[in-house]
């Protein structure tokens, strides 16, 4: 069996930096980023941002909906969604300490 997960964000552009800010009950991750939504420069932050802090190579990590939205569905190939969920909200804690 493939390990494998879609996580849905709503992405927030143009901020100071680019983090996790909250895990909604329901999932929902809200993420901030630095890069401004222009020629997908926004959407490659994301990417790489994920890759990073999943511990995963880039190309394990598309946007299968919402490219031009706020509102984005992640695939992430390579981690189950416990080991997601686990480094995504160890991420958010690092952020807020």
């Amino acid at each position: 069996m493939s390990n494998q997960a879609v996580i849905e964000l709503i992405v927030s552009s143009n901020k100071a930096s680019t983090k996790i800010i909250e895990i909604n009950n329901d999932g929902v991750i809200r993420m901030h980023v630095k890069s401004p939504p222009v020629e997908g420069k926004a959407n490659t932050e994301i990417i790489h941002y994920l890759a990073k802090i999943l511990g995963i190579p880039q190309n394990q990590i598309s946007i299968i909906r919402g490219a031009g939205s706020k509102r984005k569905m992640i695939k992430i190939q390579g981690l189950d969604s416990k080991n997601i969920d686990f480094l995504l909200k160890e991420s958010l804690s690092t952020h807020h300490k």
